[in-house]
């Protein structure tokens, strides 16, 4: 649950409240109401200690596993299709040993 207090208050007279907004002893009102110098409420644990933002910041990591850079977007995955495509490719450019095919029944020389 969170708990917010005012840090201007003195510590004798400081409270924790559940909600935050201005805090009403220490703040300034004119005559008509209106606030003339306001006085926040931080965000403190259940005992009215401040409490400290940590944020844990994990790298972006593409689909290999590689830390992405910031401001480049990610390479989409390719389709089925594309990687047919891109196998027959391989699968043309790749020479036969000549071992392989005397194995396969292919002539001697």
């Amino acid at each position: 649950m969170k708990h917010y207090a005012c840090m201007d208050c003195p510590t004798s007279e400081r409270s924790t409240f559940k909600f935050k907004g201005l805090c009403r002893s220490c703040t300034e009102y004119g005559s008509d109401g209106e606030v003339i110098t306001p006085v926040y409420r931080i965000r403190t644990d259940e005992y009215g200690n401040p409490v400290k933002h940590i944020r844990a910041e994990r790298p972006t990591v593409n689909r290999s596993g590689i830390p992405q850079r910031v401001g480049f977007r990610e390479a989409r995955k390719p389709t089925k299709k594309e990687l047919q495509g891109n196998a027959a490719m391989i699968a043309e450019e790749v020479p036969v040993p000549e071992m392989v095919e005397i194995i396969a029944g292919g002539e001697e020389e």
